[in-house]
């Protein structure tokens, strides 16, 4: 008797955890290139949701998964909206800015799974990103909806517990990306592509001076600070 309670505790104790995972894609993989298009616009975007909330879904085993959808995706998000607009600016709220020309709200929710009984990582996850936009000039809206999936088994997670939402997450932007280009209220704006020497570019200067704005005015922590500049100075 007295080991079945021991082995029932035991059990408890190392099932039903929650696993710290991190969903961050990688950057390279949704890099758009020098050639990309851009919109010669201002675009201010700002999150639904706190950047910190912590969210738990399933893994494999009976465990389950936490991480920070909003800071670990905030990268990635920055970097596609860069790519298609020629200035970026991240708002703490709504209504931070009137400067811009365009302004979307992003919504981030996530799913996972796992066919493994033995194993925590999910094996199957989703990244589900919605983004409405709204002409500030014109009071126009649009809203995307893109869907991410990722799956990994064992043999591949094994030295990587983060795939699968790795891959999810870069899923999702890649796919947000294309969304981007198909927004309906975009389609007559100037775009700013390889072929256009003339157009008017925002310097690299000004982009860093912007984000050290943003780091002052508290509205990025150091890390998201840093990631940032280092994607200004790559462009």
């Amino acid at each position: 008797m007295k080991k079945l309670i021991i082995l029932a505790f035991f059990v408890a104790l190392v099932s039903g955890c929650a696993h710290p995972l991190n969903i961050s894609p990688d950057i390279a993989a949704i890099n758009q290139g020098s050639s990309v298009e851009k919109f010669d616009k201002n675009f201010s975007y700002y999150f639904s949701e706190d950047l910190e909330k912590e969210v738990t879904t399933p893994g494999g085993g009976g465990d389950s998964v936490r991480y920070r959808p909003y800071k670990e995706l905030d990268m990635g998000i920055y970097k596609v909206f860069s790519d298609k607009f020629k200035n970026v600016e991240v708002l703490k709220k709504p209504g931070g800015n009137n400067n811009s020309d365009y302004l979307a709200e992003v919504t981030i929710s996530t799913n996972s799974s796992s066919s493994s009984a033995l194993t925590w990582p999910p094996t199957l996850f989703g990244v589900n990103i919605t983004a409405e936009f709204f002409n500030l000039k014109s009071g126009l809206k649009e809203k995307i909806y893109v869907s991410g999936e990722g799956r990994a088994e064992f043999s591949e997670f094994k030295s990587n517990f983060n795939l699968s939402a790795k891959r999810a997450s870069e899923d999702a932007l890649k796919k947000l990306t294309t969304a981007l280009s198909n927004l309906k209220m975009l389609a007559n704006e100037v775009v700013i592509d390889s072929s256009t020497k003339k157009a008017p570019e925002v310097s690299k200067e000004t982009r860093l001076r912007d984000l050290k704005r943003l780091f002052d005015g508290g509205l990025v922590d150091i890390n998201i600070y840093n990631e940032r500049q280092k994607i200004i100075l790559q462009d």
